[in-house]
């Protein structure tokens, strides 16, 4: 990680370790792609042909993802977080679910991000099987932080406000849906 100094605040990089994936995996002067991942399609575990068995499994359609998202961070070496102060010391939470998201097993997912006043300061974890996880995990989280800013006797002056999307708020009033 490396953390620079900048006149409105810290920009935090992971520059050298993404150069350094590229690097060993022989990308380090292939062609960058703008975006992350293709949004229309989901690959499937049984889609393609195997590529290596000493890995679960992965096929032919899981290496050429993983070589989009390694052109994605050729394009992107500049990107970071920029940490800067802010007049609000608000706590927002996201979190987000995809409803049956897993084209093999139809298991939903979930995410979420944790915001004090304009900085990104926990970004959840890789999406989790749970919807209802997600949710209380996005305000674990935040209750944490909250907790960790009254030790520090910097406590929040409003309460945690957490927004989520409209599955999830299905789901978590309904918890019959999950069978």
């Amino acid at each position: 990680m490396q953390v620079q100094r900048w006149p409105d605040g810290l920009f935090l990089s992971q520059c050298q370790y993404m150069q350094e994936i590229l690097d060993r995996a022989g990308m380090a002067t292939c062609k960058p792609y703008s975006t992350l991942v293709d949004t229309c399609s989901k690959v499937s575990a049984l889609d393609g042909a195997p590529v290596c068995l000493h890995m679960h499994d992965p096929r032919v359609p899981h290496l050429a993802a993983l070589k989009r998202i390694l052109r994605y961070i050729r394009g992107n070496l500049h990107l970071g977080l920029l940490i800067r102060p802010s007049a609000q010391f608000d706590q927002v939470v996201y979190s987000d679910a995809d409803w049956a998201g897993y084209p093999d097993t139809r298991k939903s997912t979930s995410g979420y991000a944790v915001f004090l006043g304009d900085s990104l300061v926990s970004p959840g974890p890789a999406p989790k099987p749970s919807i209802y996880r997600g949710v209380a995990n996005a305000v674990a989280e935040a209750s944490w932080l909250r907790q960790l800013l009254c030790e520090l006797h910097s406590p929040p002056s409003k309460a945690i406000l957490v927004y989520c999307d409209n599955n999830a708020i299905y789901i978590s009033s309904n918890p019959v849906s999950l069978h």
